[in-house]
């Protein structure tokens, strides 16, 4: 039997084999990429040493041009692999605007092994990237690497049904029996089609009413099994473009990609109206958007209900529902009889539920928000908006070294992402760390636009003058103040009109702070369910006006 000398890493429970470029965890394979396997040997190679992200580039990109960014998404991801994400980083550092650091002991054996050793361990059959977090050259890489056996799909990754580029490679019989077990299924619902329509003809031919007719065409469509081919592409054609939205670099990017899921979705729907799965995606894919314009609210809530009608056990309808009324209608008390129906039909934890901890974390029920934001952040681990709000929901728990770190994290992912540097920003300055407040704001203002609509650009330094308004700074605060003011009054709405509220309140001017929070309250504006727990604007609490205001919203103070 051959044998031949292999450099073995050893790191916790991992074993890394430089030869034969395979990292296991205790006798498991743990599948990474080409890309990302260099980048854990990079720093295994320097532990215990700072690596640049230049250098890095150098020693893992040097035949190809790449942007700092992949860097931080593959790190990302071999985080994640590591389980590094969920443990506090004990094995790689971030060292800020610097690079990376391998902290972990690390035991270094040249050792005799032979080729059977291999066979004792037990395969991964999957690699999965999603197509955000890599480059084509990487997924060119995994092809060459893993030879012929390897497959690019489009296949649901994640517990939302997310839509992403699959790699899947045949390694195991496990995988065989697996893909024979999926074409059985698919000849099963073939045939339970078939069925159903023969029954469908069988009753017309007996006289059975158009409603009975209409009930089972309907049941046919509760589990996936659209009649139509054109609906079903479109549907999955949907998916894809809502999953990469939540994923995309840049806000406007992300505005392209959810509108392309929605009229994806919405044909879909169109050519089957009584399909209660593509109902719930549609009303799930709208809240998305009207997180960020209301004007979306209505169609969400027109969804849910059709799909609730036709299927009442549609947890994506229910949470959709509940999120419309909440932040579209401001009924607490319906919203919480949706999030908790979604919460009951989702006991198996299958999807995330970030908008009912967002819910939560609005109430000042931060435990719980926290919870439930984990929970969607662990499922649904490439969604750049999970990511952040994950940052905000320890904020408005006033948790600001996890607020600190969570928002650090989705910077490092998504660095354009202006709302993950604005909450950094704020979280430093509650914080009490002034300077970094000051310099993170500054930059988000100068290098990102705001995505929210009807706003100004020009007004973001609004962001910054309640900073100085907090420390104290005051000449500064009322400088841009005054600056911003000869600027046109943004329109009902906008976001604007919150941030002029809240400068004012932090200058301690509660009747300007009050006169602008009216006019919010007069557009209805969705921002204000976060009146309660918002830091900005702790200066009213007690004023009889604020309660009035909490009350009106469905909260108590």
């Amino acid at each position: 039997m051959s044998t031949q000398s292999r450099k073995i890493y050893e790191f916790g429970p991992f074993h890394l084999d430089l030869t034969d470029h395979l990292l296991s965890r205790n006798g498991k394979l743990v599948p990474l990429t080409p890309k990302a396997f260099e980048v854990l040997v990079c720093l295994l190679e320097r532990r215990g040493h700072l690596v640049e992200k230049d250098r890095m580039m150098q020693a893992v990109w040097a035949d190809s041009f790449v942007e700092e960014g992949n860097v931080s998404r593959t790190v990302w991801m071999l985080r994640n692999a590591l389980g590094d994400d969920r443990n506090g980083h004990k094995y790689i550092k971030t060292v800020p605007k610097l690079g990376y650091r391998f902290v972990a002991d690390v035991r270094v054996t040249e050792r005799e092994s032979s080729i059977s050793d291999l066979e004792n361990l037990e395969p991964e059959p999957t690699i999965k990237i999603p197509v955000e977090y890599s480059t084509s050259d990487e997924l060119l890489d995994v092809k060459r690497d893993h030879g012929p056996s390897v497959d690019l799909n489009f296949s649901p990754v994640g517990g939302l049904g997310n839509g992403h580029p699959v790699l899947q490679e045949s390694v195991s019989p496990n995988l065989i029996w697996r893909r024979y077990r999926i074409s059985v299924l698919f000849i099963i619902s073939i045939l339970a089609i078939t069925v159903a329509l023969v029954l469908i003809a069988f009753l017309r031919r007996s006289g059975t009413s158009a409603d009975s007719n209409k009930s089972i065409e309907a049941l046919s469509l509760k589990n996936n099994s659209p009649r139509n081919g054109q609906a079903k592409d479109a549907y999955l054609r949907g998916l894809s473009f809502c999953s990469e939205a939540h994923n995309s670099k840049t806000s406007s990017e992300a505005d392209l990609r959810y509108k392309s899921g929605l009229e994806s979705l919405e044909l879909a729907v169109g050519l089957e109206q009584s399909w209660a799965e593509a109902q719930g995606e549609l009303a799930d894919c709208y809240i998305w958007q009207a997180a960020s314009d209301a004007s979306y609210y209505p169609k969400a809530q027109a969804a849910a209900l059709t799909a609730i009608k036709l299927d009442d056990s549609s947890v994506k309808a229910h949470h959709a529902m509940g999120f419309a009324l909440w932040r579209a209608d401001w009924d607490r008390a319906g919203a919480e009889r949706e999030f908790d129906r979604a919460v009951e039909l989702n006991e198996n934890g299958k999807f995330g539920l970030p908008g009912y901890a967002l819910f939560l974390s609005s109430d000042g029920r931060s435990e719980e928000a926290i919870r439930a934001m984990e929970q969607a952040s662990s499922i649904d681990p490439y969604n750049y908006v999970t990511r952040q709000n994950l940052g905000f929901t320890y904020l408005r728990a006033r948790q600001y070294n996890s607020a600190i770190e969570k928002f650090e994290t989705a910077i490092e992912i998504y660095p354009k992402q202006y709302l993950a540097q604005i909450g950094l920003g704020e979280t430093l300055a509650c914080a009490g760390r002034y300077d970094e407040a000051i310099a993170v704001t500054q930059k988000a203002i100068e290098n990102s636009a705001d995505p929210m609509p009807k706003t100004d650009d020009r007004m973001k330094a609004l962001r910054l003058a309640w900073i100085y308004a907090k420390f104290g700074h005051r000449k500064e605060a009322v400088k841009i103040l005054d600056e911003v003011k000869q600027l046109p009054e943004p329109p009902p709405g906008s976001i604007n009109v919150i941030h002029f509220a809240m400068v004012y309140a932090e200058l301690g001017d509660k009747d300007n702070a009050f006169a602008w929070l009216r006019k919010a309250f007069d557009s209805h504006s969705q921002t204000l369910v976060w009146l309660k727990m918002s830091p900005e604007f702790e200066r009213l609490h007690g004023d009889t006006r604020y309660v009035e205001m909490l009350e009106r919203l469905g909260l108590r103070p």
